[in-house]
């Protein structure tokens, strides 16, 4: 029977005991695993096995503490973020009915200060849930994605395998509190594996120093992240990235210029983790960006490595997904669990369809979302592969690519983009139009070419995404 991640955690503790599990905060493997029982044994004769503690402190040493509490004392876990909308926090915690928020008050008088009481046990892995993870996911309602604890090892054990994660690993991130699934899978994965943590939240001028002298080998990244560091020169040209040997994009879809920026920076391997939270919780699915002189890189799902886990493509080219590392379902919402379990294959709304790459061979790739794909005069177009040929244009910043109802032609393809600087607006659509009619399909070049001064995105303490149903609402 495999063991529980704070059992994996505790028996790491003897054979790296001095070395720091948490390197900028320099807590090492023994204090945190003291810190947590000070903390387990100050808090179990206040609660009930099945009892949710609501966590707002992402990427801390007391989201850890949490994280490993709920796992002995056999509670849900519910990581929240901290940025988000108090509005949306308070029913969220409504709908919870979480016995307990936790924050970094709320350890520190809890916890007791002796661990002599404590006694291991063995953590029984089973089908209870275990954590809940807000997302908007599949079907674009805010929900709880509901994960067991068979779900939450399986996570873990994939990113370690997929990651090759190990003890002479520093995870660290920027930006990762807008991702709370992918701060738990990554930080469990680091500790249960030996390798150490950086928590510190930073400054973005802080970065270089910080990078520096703290010389991580892993770390994950919001797009959003990576583009607001490179666009302030004093920070990105003085980022030495080169002790990086992995980096996993996740969060959003990741602009064409991501991957350049960094094989720029020396980093070895890079990938963008898909899959809704939903689907996969993190990273069961990785696309491998590879870098060579005659392909700047390419696109593609790396779908072996995941152990009890498989895919299938519908006759529409939607990928279906199954597998012990998925969600149970949704907090108190059966409709929306319905929605997207039909025969027990999780329905995840993307397209997707194999193409054939000199590197790899025959791999899968990303298209689009269904709900966003547009149909002209009976032919699919993806707003995405729209989008990448505006983005091309050296003058634009972003676009959002949409279609809207027509009456002769099924859609009319819209395209908002964004400009840098003070670029000329006429002649960049002049040169958008001209590379659209070079490299797309007559049927899939926009019909309308609007500049605009920013795109609007989500504000909700995830990762910037552009709102399309708020662009789409201007013309209908």
């Amino acid at each position: 029977m495999p063991s529980s991640y704070f059992t994996l955690f505790s028996l790491q503790v003897p054979k790296y005991k001095n070395k720091l599990a948490i390197a900028d905060l320099e807590i090492s493997y023994l204090d945190l695993y003291t810190t947590s029982i000070q903390f387990i044994l100050g808090l179990q004769s206040q609660i009930n096995v099945g009892d949710t503690l609501f966590v707002c402190c992402e990427k801390s040493l007391t989201y850890i503490i949490a994280a490993f509490a709920c796992d002995y004392l056999n509670l849900v876990f519910v990581p929240y973020s901290f940025e988000s909308p108090q509005k949306k926090k308070a029913d969220f915690l409504k709908e919870l009915q979480a016995k307990f928020v936790v924050d970094h008050h709320f350890i520190e008088q809890t916890s007791i200060n002796k661990i002599d009481g404590f006694v291991p046990k063995n953590i029984v892995i089973d089908e209870q849930v275990q954590a809940i993870f807000q997302t908007s996911g599949t079907t674009g309602k805010s929900k709880g994605a509901c994960f067991s604890k068979v779900a939450v090892n399986a996570n873990i054990q994939n990113n370690i395998q997929n990651l090759q994660i190990n003890e002479n690993d520093i995870m660290w991130s920027y930006g990762g509190h807008h991702l709370p699934a992918f701060i738990f899978t990554f930080s469990i994965s680091t500790l249960v594996s030996g390798g150490s943590l950086l928590l510190s939240p930073l400054a973005p001028l802080d970065s270089p120093s910080f990078i520096k002298k703290h010389r991580p080998s892993i770390t994950y990244l919001p797009p959003a992240s990576i583009t607001m560091l490179h666009r302030f020169s004093i920070i990105w040209d003085h980022l030495d990235l080169s002790s990086l040997r992995t980096a996993v994009v996740a969060g959003d879809s990741a602009p064409d210029s991501i991957p350049q920026l960094l094989f720029d920076k020396g980093i070895q391997s890079v990938y963008h983790a898909y899959g809704s939270t939903d689907a996969c919780m993190a990273t069961p699915l990785l696309e491998h960006w590879v870098y060579n002189t005659d392909t700047p890189y390419i696109m593609s799902f790396d779908i072996k490595a995941c152990q009890g886990w498989e895919y299938t493509i519908a006759q529409d080219g939607e990928l279906l997904t199954r597998g012990i590392g998925q969600m149970k379902h949704y907090l108190n919402r059966p409709d929306l669990t319905q929605e997207v379990y039909k025969n027990d294959w999780f329905h995840t709304g993307d397209i997707v369809e194999y193409r054939d790459t000199p590197e790899l061979g025959k791999r899968l790739f990303f298209v689009s979302r269904k709900k966003d794909i547009i149909k002209v005069m009976n032919n699919v177009v993806s707003p995405l592969e729209v989008e990448r040929v505006i983005n091309q244009v050296e003058e634009v910043s972003e676009s959002a690519v949409f279609g809207i109802p027509d009456a002769y032609i099924g859609e009319k393809i819209i395209a908002c983009v964004v400009l840098k600087n003070e670029a000329k607006a006429e002649l960049i659509t002049k040169k958008i139009k001209y590379l659209c009619n070079s490299l797309l399909d007559s049927y899939a070049i926009p019909k309308k070419i609007e500049i605009l001064e920013k795109l609007p995105k989500t504000n909700t303490g995830h990762t910037l995404k552009i709102q399309k149903s708020i662009l789409k609402a201007k013309y209908l």
